[in-house]
């Protein structure tokens, strides 16, 4: 999933910052920042992982605004701006299928709510 892992060589540092990008998909960035400060400064992963430092909690910190908001909208009956939220969603597997059955009743609401009001 992360294009930086396929040009990392196989060592002990790389395996740490792939199990960190794991937690981080699985929805634990609090393990995925453990896992990645304790990446030696030797090992060829290391830059990747201070930048995944700094762009890890922003990225979860939209995903979970962009989430709050989505709810939001649902509570509201507000199908179309949860769609919109939908369509520019960081990519993190933990967010994006909590999201998910939000965007599936936004989709189904919307088509019913469209197709009553047409005569």
């Amino acid at each position: 999933n992360d294009p930086v892992l396929a040009t990392l060589p196989n060592e002990q540092g790389t395996q740490i910052y792939r199990e960190a990008i794991s937690q981080f998909q699985g929805g634990n960035l609090s393990a995925a920042l453990a896992l990645l400060r304790s990446i030696p400064a030797n090992s060829a992963a290391y830059q990747p992982a201070q930048i995944a430092l700094k762009t890890m909690p922003r990225t979860w910190n939209q995903a979970k605004v962009k989430y709050d908001r989505a709810l939001a909208a649902q509570e509201q009956n507000r199908w179309a701006d949860v769609l919109v939220v939908a369509t520019d969603y960081p990519d993190i597997r933990h967010w994006r299928e909590k999201l998910a059955p939000v965007v599936k009743k936004a989709t189904r609401m919307q088509h019913l709510t469209t197709n009553q009001s047409t005569p």
